[in-house]
């Protein structure tokens, strides 16, 4: 029986022997895995950490450099290249400040040369086709299921769309984030090539072009807008309280964020700001010719420049509501023909501004039965109202007339004031509130 008991005895402390060696085993396993592992973390934030730190002395360096030497960018690259080795590093000038790119990895600089978090630019899956969301799924249109504009890949597509005849009538879009036109951050690829195409109107991927999507929208004409004269948009925009930021369009001829809004639904919830210049006609904030059935909660931040009229938030409009509606960019109209500029609108009819304001500075400078006006610039019957409105802003017309409100007369105003200063050219042609109005209620 004693012999037995060893016998067992001795296969247990075996099998235990054997359990303690794997447990060891498992265990050198564990912490060597989470050792390697640990390295694998530290290398690649040690090596951000020293990107960091070596951004920050050319930052510095290029500081100094350039009060003699000239352009910062030019000397931050030269140093840059000196720092890290030719070609390693990239300066690149951003709507947000200075970035330098490290292999696929972005540094953002403060306006005091402070290097933040190094990320990575991921390429946005169906850039360029707002019915496609990033990851595949599909987008109908609906007011439950709009099609969505995430980069500036979508909106450029969008505007060839419409100036190409499809109107997306009574369809929703939405925009989904802040877009900036000078930030490398608001592209799918900022380096990806494209070209103007005369015929379509528009700027389309084109890999044997010399010139970046990123410089096509924020040199020569700019962003081209959306539908033109004779393809309009039908449908929906919300804006959902985002900014395009950095807007430029410089064009002959009449020029506006959306162009033709005729028979358009709504247009809402969107700022801009920017630049926005017409070298022949008349150029506005958010749209040119509205006949649609309303423009609300827009706020146009941007410089509006008109050789005939400018206005922030639409050049003319018919049977169209603005509501709720701001403008707080400068205003100008150089003066050719019926030279009209105004903060909300250069000439309306049959229709109703309600609770809008003003703040930008307004000027017409020239032209034959040229205006100004805070709010609006020749209403064009007697069927409209502006109502609710107020104007901050200074208003100056050099040669003819000038109002808090408006230039000239027409329909009915009630419950609206001026606190900017008023002057026309025409010493009979100026007024606080507005030169004339047929029915005037305070």
């Amino acid at each position: 029986m004693k012999e037995k008991n060893k016998g067992i005895t001795l296969v247990a402390l075996i099998v235990t022997i054997i359990l303690m060696l794997l447990l060891a085993v498992v265990t050198v396993g564990a912490v060597n895995s989470g050792l390697f592992n640990y390295a694998g973390k530290v290398k690649p934030a040690k090596d951000e950490a020293d990107n960091r730190e070596k951004i920050n002395n050319a930052y510095l360096i290029a500081t100094g450099k350039s009060k003699t030497e000239g352009s910062f960018i030019s000397t931050l690259q030269q140093t840059l290249n000196e720092v890290f080795g030719e070609n390693q590093a990239e300066a690149i000038e951003d709507g947000t400040g200075l970035v330098v790119r490290i292999g696929d990895t972005y540094y953002s600089l403060d306006k005091n040369g402070k290097t933040g978090e190094g990320k990575r630019i991921e390429a946005i899956q169906n850039a360029g086709d707002i019915t496609r969301g990033r990851n595949g799924e599909t987008y109908t249109g609906t007011a439950a299921n709009p099609y969505r504009i995430k980069c500036i890949e979508d909106l450029v597509a969008f505007s060839k769309n419409v100036c190409n005849g499809n109107a997306y009538q009574n369809k929703y879009i939405v925009l989904d984030n802040d877009l900036d036109f000078n930030s490398i951050f608001s592209y799918s690829n900022y380096k990806s090539k494209y070209s103007y195409n005369g015929e379509q109107n528009a700027y389309i991927p084109d890999e044997n072009s010399q010139t970046t999507i990123k410089e096509l929208c924020t040199t020569g004409q700019g962003f081209i807008p959306i539908g033109k004269s004779d393809n309009s948009f039908k449908g929906f925009f919300d804006g959902q309280n985002y900014e395009l930021k950095n807007i430029y369009m410089n064009r002959s001829g009449n020029v506006a964020l959306f162009m033709n809004f005729y028979l358009g639904k709504e247009i809402k919830n969107l700022t801009i700001s920017g630049h926005i210049i017409s070298t022949t006609g008349n150029a506005a904030g958010i749209v040119y010719s509205g006949r649609a059935t309303g423009i609300i909660n827009c706020v146009n931040k941007a410089k509006i420049e008109g050789q005939t009229s400018a206005a922030g938030i639409v050049y003319d409009h018919q049977d169209t509501s603005v509501i709720r509606c701001g403008n707080e960019g400068e205003i100008i109209c150089h003066g050719s023909g019926n030279a009209r500029a105004a903060g909300i609108s250069a000439q309306f009819s049959a229709s109703t501004i309600n609770k809008c304001y003003n703040k930008g500075k307004i000027t017409s400078e020239g032209g034959n039965y040229n205006g100004a006006g805070g709010i609006c610039g020749r209403p064009q019957s007697g069927n409209q109202s502006l109502m609710n409105c107020y104007n901050t802003g200074d208003v100056t017309c050099l040669t003819g007339w000038a109002g808090g409100m408006t230039m000239y007369s027409g329909g009915t105003m009630k419950n609206c004031y001026n606190l900017g200063t008023i002057s026309g050219g025409n010493s009979s042609g100026s007024g606080g509130v507005a030169r004339y109005y047929s029915e005037y209620e305070q």
